[in-house]
């Protein structure tokens, strides 16, 4: 029997994300990078606290930046619009720190 030396890739998950947008040393890259494979994963309706703890994070980010609320504002959004008035109020909260 052959053994199968390739490793599964893992699945990513909500608390990896979560994970990145915690690290203090990640750039506006890895967050955007985190943003664009949370809109690809994930809604917000799936899990709302991880979903809205880990947009917070990445808005919040001391390397956030315009890329940031540029693509929350034209992809998170529009995509999770069930949930437009929480969002709106993180995002607003972000702009004003």
């Amino acid at each position: 029997m052959k053994k199968n030396t390739e490793k599964q890739k893992k699945e990513l998950t909500l608390n990896d994300l979560i994970s990145l947008a915690s690290n203090e040393k990640s750039t506006s890259s890895d967050l955007l990078s985190a943003l664009m494979m949370f809109n690809d994963k994930f809604v917000v309706a799936q899990d709302k606290e991880k979903s809205l703890m880990f947009l917070e994070k990445v808005m919040n980010h001391k390397n956030r930046n315009k890329k940031l609320f540029d693509y929350f504002h034209g992809s998170i959004l529009p995509k999770n619009i069930t949930f437009k008035d929480e969002l709106d109020k993180l995002e607003k909260e972000a702009l004003n720190k």
